[in-house]
């Protein structure tokens, strides 16, 4: 089967051919019919392998440490080999896909071969023809007219739990900071809820269209500060909007 992948040395993505995944007793067995991409998540992946080792550093601390840990339990030497073998390796890219169950393990639950699924987890729901994901990161589609929405179900999720840990109530005030994928299906979880929103972008492509398609509320912090300042002050009574979700990628902190 084919699966898209990625070098970490030097960040280059290609389709290869791979052995179909094998189940486990509590995995199920998908065929994708949908897999998402999502632009931030992996743009800065593909940036940060296409960097230098020392961008690779700050970008990833994390493992820096491991690193660091590993010379110190087990040598240079052994270290260097480990990270070069890992450097020249391929990646899975992905995290986010529906499609059509075709097996189960024999510990799996709920879920048959036939079912219409969405899958979700870095590592499991990849960029491939045919994923293995654990049975609690699969859920059934009900109607397969709705696959293709049905792959955004990570990022969804992340939009739709900062709903539910905000818990904002019928027709509150709301500032969305960053209008990119996340910010656009917030956008529209808040709006079936009553919510009034205005939306912070500083893209201007992203503003144009959020405008052609009927949004208005819309500003950039940099061109338009006095316009926003005043909508907020409007719509809140001069008192500020009740909730701010920030679901912009930066470097900044301007957004804060």
């Amino acid at each position: 089967m084919k699966q898209v992948v990625q070098k970490l040395k030097d960040g280059v993505v290609k389709v290869v051919e791979v052995p179909s995944p094998s189940i486990g007793e509590k995995e199920v067995l998908i065929s994708v019919a949908y897999s998402l991409i999502s632009a931030g998540t992996e743009l800065s992946t593909i940036t940060a392998a296409q960097s230098s080792l020392i961008g690779k550093a700050r970008a990833r601390p994390d493992q820096v440490k491991q690193v660091v840990k590993s010379i110190n339990d087990n040598g240079l030497e052994f270290t260097l080999r480990a990270v070069n073998k890992r450097l020249d390796s391929y990646s899975d890219m992905g995290y986010s896909c529906s499609g059509i169950v075709i097996g189960v393990g024999k510990n799996v639950k709920g879920i048959s071969i036939g079912d219409f699924v969405a899958a979700a987890g870095l590592g499991y729901a990849v960029h491939a023809e045919q994923v293995t994901v654990p049975m609690n990161l699969v859920v059934k589609v009900p109607d397969p007219t709705f696959l293709n929405e049905a792959s955004f179900n990570s990022v969804a999720s992340i939009a739709l739990q900062s709903i539910r840990l905000s818990n904002p109530e019928i027709g509150a005030r709301c500032v969305i900071i960053g209008f990119g994928l996340i910010g656009q299906i917030l956008f529209k979880l808040l709006s079936s809820s009553g919510a009034q929103i205005i939306i912070i972008e500083t893209d201007s492509r992203r503003i144009a269209e959020a405008k052609s398609k009927g949004i208005n509320d819309i500003f950039n912090p940099v061109t338009d500060s006095k316009a926003l300042l005043e909508r907020v002050l409007s719509v809140s009574d001069e008192n500020g909007v009740d909730y701010s979700f920030l679901t912009a990628s930066t470097h900044s902190n301007d957004p804060i």
